[in-house]
């Protein structure tokens, strides 16, 4: 008997075409080994469709009060914030888990039980750092000569803070009294220094003399000193107490100046927006 050709083709392309088969009661198109993978029929008709069926998606937001008033928006009762304190960010979900033992499989739930949600729908705040913060260092140790410290508090004149004290009480200068050592410092500028401390209190002494004797004075440089800036773009200014120390090689004087104990500073700054996000959302705020 001859051998059907049209038949044999026809039945091998009916092999090789895609099939609609159900899985996990999901209608999927299923190929054949080594063609397309398989994919839902619900991802081609959401291609297709007017809308989608659920939210999902991450709006990153650039200031505070947009990030909660988004998260305001779409928030249920099941959405919950996630503040990352090392990264400095947060990130709300809106389509969270419910509270309450997790649902096994498809079928009927039991009683207390709560299915899953997807997790998908997100709101993200990076929490950036402020430019004053920067400006002073970050914690980092900064260093100027005579002249650019000098010039370096005229230019920040206003983040100098007025009226703050330290832990123990004892008020930090003042800016008058920065700003009287930043012109004191510019009338010396081409003199020569030579550093000494006070033993009844600590504090440095830098003695300005001038070869031909003309320019010669005395200028009592703090131990610290105090600023009022926000640490964050979006956190209220503080009382950020700032070291400052001298050293003298040649004749020159180098004023090194750096943010006191940042590291607590930030984690305090960052708790203190823990606090408005969940205060401004209602919604718990997981770190």
């Amino acid at each position: 008997m001859e051998p059907d050709n049209a038949k044999t083709i026809l039945d091998a392309g009916r092999e090789l075409a895609a099939k609609v088969q159900e899985i996990a009661g999901i209608p999927c198109i299923v190929t054949p080994t080594g063609a397309t993978p398989i994919k839902s029929v619900l991802d081609l008709a959401d291609e297709r469709a007017d809308r989608p069926r659920r939210r999902r998606g991450t709006a990153e937001l650039q200031a505070l009060a947009s990030f909660t008033e988004h998260v305001n928006r779409f928030k249920s009762r099941d959405s919950a914030i996630f503040a990352d304190a090392a990264g400095r960010r947060f990130v709300g979900v809106l389509n969270y888990h419910p509270a309450g033992e997790p649902s096994i499989g498809t079928g009927d739930m039991r009683p207390g039980e709560q299915r899953a949600a997807w997790g998908d729908h997100r709101a993200v705040y990076p929490c950036p750092l402020s430019p004053e913060w920067a400006t002073w260092g970050g914690g980092v140790e900064c260093a100027a000569t005579q002249d650019g410290f000098a010039l370096f508090l005229d230019a920040h004149d206003r983040d100098l803070a007025s009226g703050a004290e330290n832990a123990a009480g004892t008020p930090y200068p003042s800016p008058a009294d920065l700003m009287s050592l930043a012109a004191t410092l510019e009338a010396y500028s081409s003199s020569k220094t030579k550093r000494t401390r006070d033993p009844a209190n600590g504090r440095i002494l830098v003695e300005f003399s001038a070869e031909d004797g003309v320019k010669a004075g005395l200028a009592t440089i703090p131990r610290a000193f105090a600023v009022r800036i926000p640490v964050f773009a979006d956190s209220e200014p503080s009382a950020i107490e700032v070291r400052l120390r001298v050293e003298v090689g040649d004749g020159k004087a180098i004023f090194k100046f750096q943010i006191h104990d940042a590291d607590k500073v930030l984690r305090e700054a960052f708790k203190a927006i823990i606090g408005k996000v969940g205060e401004s959302t209602d919604l718990p705020v997981y770190v």
